[in-house]
């Protein structure tokens, strides 16, 4: 599993990378919050096996991937208990600390104008605001991310996403 937006490079090259050998025996599966659409065709242009779109929140369909590309021959397979409609819950404790995350990694990168690093902040923020149904904070890192693709006004986007997260983690109980 090969996320697209990774911190310190792109998970598209890397897919290019691993698949650059010719044939693979591995099956790679490419995951990414930004569902543009753009995303799922870079990934499997250069070479993912499947892409799958963040949040994951379906627990039977992630298992059936995992399951299709792992038992790709006639063998026969082992007996594996099939989860059925089971939706992935907020890991609340996971949240708190990606916010705590965000808000320290966002306010460094505002301060030293890192636009690399601002651009994963806002796709990982945008993701886990997803994935909570925060659809403010979703909508408020999805605007910060075009400002940043455009090139214009991308700083008080930043600083409202860092606000937002900000208000949360002193709203959100302590887990």
């Amino acid at each position: 599993m090969i996320d697209l937006g990774l911190p310190d490079g792109s998970g598209v090259d890397l897919i290019r990378e691993l698949c650059g050998g010719g044939q693979r025996s591995i099956g790679i599966v490419a995951v990414s919050g930004d569902d543009g659409g753009s995303a799922r065709s870079k990934a499997m242009e250069a070479g993912a096996s499947c892409f799958l779109a963040k949040p994951l929140v379906d627990l039977a369909c992630f298992q059936q991937v995992i399951r299709t590309l792992v038992y790709q021959d006639t063998a026969p397979k082992p007996f594996v208990p099939q989860v059925v409609n089971t939706r992935l819950q907020l890991d609340g404790r996971a949240f708190v600390d990606d916010l705590g995350h965000v808000g320290q990694q966002l306010e460094k990168a505002l301060q030293g104008n890192d636009r690399r690093e601002l651009r994963y902040l806002a796709q990982f923020t945008r993701s886990i605001a997803q994935t909570a149904q925060d659809h403010e904070l979703m909508d408020s890192a999805s605007a910060f991310m075009a400002r940043l693709r455009g090139g214009h006004a991308w700083h008080k986007a930043g600083a409202q996403v860092l606000v937002q997260v900000q208000d949360r983690l002193v709203d959100t109980p302590a887990i």
